[in-house]
């Protein structure tokens, strides 16, 4: 367990960052490290930490935080527990009908004190979709019975300035620990990790030193035309200022869309635990993981390359596929 300090900067200095025995990695002569963020505390694990400090500082004379997920919310999940290490009350704006059981991360969330409110799908969409701030607050304010003055909105996955803004500081911090760790500025040829909504990828592309690489693997499925991600778009906007050249987007054959997963991809995951203890979920951090296989067998990387993957935590998604099988 990593330990949580004041700032993000310090927090993220004491997150290990371990050399990865893959015999995958191996055959095709590349050094795989992994950043393991999925080591901070659950009340905060992975990425959604860096992603919600500046929203929870940010609520100040505000009594209630909402924001917004699924059943199997790694965002909800962490943004409840923070919330009640910080005394913050909180609601949750949960996709869909209740449940007569609720899943075990609702469950932990309610057992949290987090008040969950669930919404149509329509209306779910309504609310997370590209509504200006305003819009979207008076939304919430009016589901809520509530005057928008006393309510901070936090948008799906911490999708915002301040979300952006904790994982911009992520990067810094990572290029000022591989300065420590390997004497010398650049030391890795890629940095590799999961992308959602993109605010993870577009802060670090921010925090990043120009002429470090990274690369996003989309776990959302099938590009637009053109082959762009969904995703992209948003990312070239959040970080206009950031070269291009510097980050790019992957996609992985046959792992279908968000939060499906597949047979294959299933014992990929087993077979990946069992000869690096470490684990994944099937949601996010298993497809960058397969992504970097295939890649790796197709050569993308030269040999003697040295590679960063960030294990955002998510592991929410493996009490879905327990849950599920029960």
């Amino acid at each position: 367990m990593v330990f949580i300090a004041e700032s993000i900067a310090e927090t993220a200095s004491h997150v290990p960052v371990q050399r990865v025995t893959w015999t995958l990695m191996d055959n095709h002569g590349l050094e795989l490290w992994v950043r393991r963020d999925d080591l901070l505390p659950a009340w905060c694990q992975g990425n959604k930490y860096y992603k919600l400090y500046h929203n929870l500082h940010a609520v100040n004379d505000c009594r209630v935080v909402v924001s917004f997920g699924g059943a199997f919310s790694n965002h909800l999940h962490a943004l409840a527990l923070a919330a009640q290490a910080y005394g913050i009350v909180c609601v949750g704006i949960v996709r869909g009908e209740r449940p007569v059981r609720l899943s075990p991360t609702l469950a932990d969330v309610e057992a949290a004190g987090m008040r969950l409110v669930f919404a149509s799908r329509v209306e779910y969409r309504r609310l997370t979709g590209a509504l200006p701030e305003s819009e979207r607050l008076a939304a919430v304010a009016r589901l809520l019975n509530r005057d928008p003055l006393e309510l901070h909105v936090v948008p799906e996955g911490g999708a915002n300035a301040a979300g952006m803004a904790g994982c911009t500081e992520l990067g810094v911090s990572i290029a000022a620990q591989a300065l420590a760790q390997f004497g010398r500025p650049s030391p890795y040829d890629d940095v590799l990790l999961p992308v959602a909504t993109g605010t993870t990828l577009a802060g670090l592309a921010m925090g990043l030193p120009r002429d470090w690489s990274v690369s996003g693997v989309s776990v959302l499925g099938a590009t637009l035309k053109g082959g762009r991600s969904p995703v992209s778009d948003e990312i070239t906007q959040s970080i206009g200022s950031v070269p291009s050249a510097k980050w790019r987007l992957m996609e992985g054959d046959g792992l279908g869309g968000y939060a499906r997963t597949t047979p294959a991809l299933l014992a990929f995951m087993d077979e990946f635990y069992d000869e690096t203890g470490i684990l994944l979920d099937q949601v996010y951090t298993g497809k960058l993981f397969w992504v970097i296989a295939q890649q790796a067998q197709r050569e993308y990387w030269r040999p003697r390359s040295r590679l960063l993957a960030l294990h955002t935590g998510g592991l929410q998604g493996r009490r879905g596929l327990e849950w599920h099988s029960v």
